[in-house]
């Protein structure tokens, strides 16, 4: 037994109490690479969604890329322009300052 927010979580499980107060509906991980810069990559993943556009996603291992000599951080990011592609049921598509960047994500449905 632990004590978290003063609720008390059991055996590792949540207690609804717990569930209640977090903000994400269902999530999942994915790792990904993006080998281009700056164009849209398709990320599959397996969360059930009535509206694709609801989904959020938060890059959990931010990094570098080393190339020519220096570190490049790279950004992960949904482009706001005309050429971008919608996110379906089952992938989202987004893009990084810099190719060659992996990583991470947690792609989320807020309650």
């Amino acid at each position: 037994m632990a004590f978290n927010n003063d609720k008390i979580v059991f055996g590792g499980r949540i207690t609804e109490d717990l569930r209640r107060q977090i903000f994400v509906k269902q999530y999942r991980i994915v790792d990904v690479t993006f080998t281009q810069a700056n164009v849209d990559t398709p990320i599959p993943h397996t969360l059930r969604v009535d509206y694709p556009e609801d989904i959020r996603y938060l890059d959990i291992t931010p990094g570098t890329v080393y190339t020519g000599g220096s570190d490049t951080v790279a950004h992960v990011y949904r482009s706001s322009g005309p050429t971008r592609t919608a996110f379906t049921t089952d992938t989202v598509f987004l893009r990084s300052t810099v190719a060659g960047y992996s990583t991470r994500l947690l792609l989320f449905v807020e309650r």
